[in-house]
Parts: C-alpha cells; structure tokens; sequence
C-alpha cells in the first residue's frame, strides 16, 4: 500500500494558504485603488476641467496619464489574481481526480 507523503502534503497546504493571504491582500489593494479612484472622480475632473480652463494643458496631460497608468495597474493586478485563482481551482481538482 503507498502512503501519501504527508510533509509534502503539509507543505504544499501551507504554501497553498501562503499564496491565499498574498493574493487577497493583492485584491484589498486593488479595490482600495478602484474605491479611492471612484470616489475621487468628481474632484478628479473638476481638476482636469480647471486646468484645461487654465490652458495648462500639460498638467491636464498628465493628471489623464497617471489616472490612465492607475487603472491599467489594477487592471493588471486582477488579472494576476484571476489566472492564480484558475490555477489553484485546476490544481484542486486534478489532485481530488488522482485521489490525494
């Protein structure tokens, strides 16, 4: 009869809750970002609208870029985030197929 390894098990148990925690403070930032983005919004554009009154058009130009470059970061967080979360769910049913 063969024994499961049970260290490895344990370890890839820990490893598996290590990446959980890593991965939901990476979502909390995420949402920080988009809720402080949302909520800033209105100031945001009455910023840009100021400036552009103003003609400081490059001012304008970079507050546009540095909103765009935020969004494009979350954007990217949450796809780091989905493809990790579809590899576990992968990982999880092909250990439950091989019985471990």
């Amino acid at each position: 009869m063969d024994y499961p390894d049970v260290d490895k098990l344990f370890l890839e148990e820990i490893n598996n809750h290590n990446n959980l925690i890593n991965h939901v403070s990476t979502l909390q930032q995420s949402f920080v970002i988009i809720s402080r983005f949302g909520f800033d919004v209105n100031t945001f554009m009455h910023d840009v609208v100021k400036c552009i009154q103003k003609k400081d058009y490059e001012t304008a130009s970079n507050m546009i870029s540095d909103v765009v470059y935020s969004i494009d970061k979350v954007v990217g967080q949450l796809k780091e985030l989905s493809d990790t979360v579809k590899s576990g769910v992968s990982k999880t049913y092909a250990q439950e197929d091989s019985g471990s």
